[in-house]
């Protein structure tokens, strides 16, 4: 019987950690991909964020790699059929989009980048404990997320007031 050291259980913690942010992250891009393919009144912006969040998974995945961690082909799976449920939200119409729509998905797209920061955020106070390499990767991932949630911001209080809501 092998035994395993606190080090050990360590690694293995970061690294399932790790495919469970990679799973968010296949969500993440499926919403924004949906977003950026429809009347989202932001469709162009969200693209090129789309582009970035693309950018960031390649990253995580970079990341992944150097320590180790294997992604989850179910958790990815899981997480994109969850953001596919997503859609069948009601948003007070069935056949077209409602304004209401753009709010929610600016909603759920920020949620998504913060644990994104915090992913980042954890990833950094871990030192050098990480390859070089990755600590290069957290730190301009750490920045990126953070003109990300901005913008995102933007949007959304943009999308609140085009609504009747306000």
């Amino acid at each position: 019987m092998t035994q395993t050291t606190p080090s050990d259980d360590r690694r293995e913690l970061l690294r399932l950690y790790l495919a469970d942010h990679r799973a968010g992250s296949v969500g993440g891009i499926s919403l924004a991909r949906r977003m950026a393919s429809s009347e989202h009144r932001h469709a162009s912006q969200v693209k090129v964020l789309e582009g970035e969040l693309n950018e960031s998974q390649h990253g995580l995945d970079r990341i992944m790699s150097l320590v180790g961690a294997q992604r989850s082909a179910v958790k990815d799976a899981v997480a994109a059929a969850g953001e596919r449920l997503g859609r069948l939200k009601s948003n007070g119409r069935f056949v077209r989009r409602s304004p209401l729509s753009d709010v929610v998905e600016l909603e759920l797209l920020a949620c998504g980048l913060a644990g994104q920061r915090q992913l980042w955020r954890a990833l950094s106070n871990l030192g050098d404990e990480l390859p070089a390499e990755a600590r290069s990767i957290v730190a301009d991932r750490s920045t990126v997320v953070e003109d990300q949630i901005g913008r995102v911001d933007a949007w959304h209080q943009e999308a609140v007031l085009a609504t009747a809501m306000r």
